[in-house]
C-alpha cells in the first residue's frame, strides 16, 4: 500500500504529538519516580545498616561500621539510580503497549501481569 507526502506529513505531525504528550507526562511523574525511589533505595540501606548491628563479628577483619556505612551509602545511590531505571522503562513499555491496544480486552478477562523478562 502506497501513502501519499500529504498523508506520510499527518502521520509524522500525529506521531510527533504523541512523543511530546508522553514526554510531558513524565515530566510530571519525575518527582513521584525520584521520591518513590529514594525512598526504597533508603529502606534497602537501613536494612543493609541493621545487618552491621545484628551481627557485626560477621564483618570482623572485613569492614569496620564506618567503612560499611559508607559503603552503603555508595550502594544506596546505586540502587536509587536501578530504582527510577526500572520505573521509567516499565512505564514506557506500559505505555507503548497501552498506545498499541494492547490492554483493550482486559476489562472482561481480569488484569494479568506480565513476567519478568
Amino acid at each position: 500500500m502506497k501513502i501519499t507526502k500529504r498523508q506520510l506529513r499527518r502521520i509524522i505531525k500525529e506521531e510527533k504529538k504523541l512523543l511530546k504528550e508522553s514526554v510531558a507526562d513524565m515530566v510530571d511523574l519525575d518527582d513521584v519516580i525520584v521520591g518513590s525511589s529514594t525512598e526504597l533505595a533508603s529502606v534497602f540501606g537501613d536494612l543493609m545498616m541493621e545487618l552491621f548491628d545484628e551481627d557485626p563479628a560477621m564483618f570482623s577483619g572485613r569492614s569496620t561500621k564506618e567503612e560499611w556505612a559508607e559503603q552503603v551509602d555508595a550502594a544506596v545511590i546505586t540502587v536509587g539510580a536501578y530504582i527510577e531505571e526500572g520505573i521509567i522503562k516499565g512505564i514506557e513499555r506500559a505505555e507503548s503497549m497501552l498506545h498499541d491496544g494492547q490492554f483493550r480486552d482486559l476489562g472482561a478477562r481480569g488484569v494479568s501481569y506480565p513476567r519478568r523478562k
